[in-house]
């Protein structure tokens, strides 16, 4: 039987965790990349010990994506990476960052090595005939400027850049890699609990976000696992398209 493989970053907490379970319940073999174990011990999914701040994050990617490659070859019929993993902090005003390991290492985990790992995922696999999609999770904070997140807005636009170019250029391969966007939008995980903790002085929105969680109004992340997962086993995702939460939260 033909394999369908997962690469996920961020796969042990949150939405990252959702995609996980759901895609091991419909067959897909996952392979997650964080620094905390996954909380599943179902045999089609595997964890790879990974500190996404760190540079020889992408060593480590690189070395079982080819061991995968390796190993399965011709008989995989999907193969996804999902670029899931993220960082909110530090949550300040700009003139407090002052802290430049922190800013680099939260430009590690949002931009830098998803990039490389999408480079590394599209050349090694470029000969590939098999369906090939890479998912990365934006941020409606890319579209409008917010107090205290500066480095989060920042990194969300350059990922969303990243994407739509990498589509263009993927559509003119004669075996291209599908590029989408997935925006979760304000959904009930750890980092909304991270939002809520900030101290008002460094992030002036915090209220609305305590209201949003008060009032029930967070996006249910298992729903959004569950549809996403079905949108991509039903070959229904366009190239450089961006999966809204909202048109996920329809069905």
């Amino acid at each position: 039987m033909e394999k369908k493989i997962v690469f996920i970053t961020g796969g042990s907490k949150g939405i990252g965790l959702e995609l996980a379970k759901e895609f091991v319940r419909n067959d897909f073999y996952i392979i997650n990349f964080s620094r905390s174990k996954i909380p599943l011990t179902h045999l089609n999914c595997k964890h790879i010990y990974c500190d996404l701040a760190k540079s020889d994050a992408v060593k480590i990617f690189g070395s079982e994506l080819n061991s995968v490659i390796d190993k399965f070859g011709n008989s995989v019929e999907k193969w996804i990476l999902i670029n899931n993993a993220g960082v909110l902090e530090p949550i300040l005003p700009v003139v407090k960052l002052q802290n430049t390991q922190a800013i680099s290492e939260h430009f590690a985990i949002n931009l830098v090595n998803p990039i490389k790992f999408s480079v590394d995922f599209m050349v090694a696999l470029s000969q590939q005939i098999s369906n090939k999609m890479i998912i990365n999770v934006g941020s409606g904070a890319a579209n409008q400027p917010i107090e205290g997140w500066a480095l989060y807005g920042s990194s969300k636009v350059a990922l969303h850049y990243f994407t739509a170019t990498t589509a263009l250029e993927q559509s003119r391969e004669k075996y291209p890699v599908k590029m989408i966007l997935f925006d979760p939008g304000k959904t009930d995980t750890n980092m909304q609990a991270i939002i809520r903790s900030t101290e008002k002085a460094n992030f002036p929105l915090v209220e609305h976000f305590q209201q949003a969680f008060d009032l029930g109004t967070l996006n249910d992340p298992t729903r959004l696992a569950k549809n996403l997962v079905l949108k991509i086993i039903n070959d229904t995702l366009k190239q450089g398209e961006l999966v809204s939460h909202k048109d996920l939260l329809k069905f």
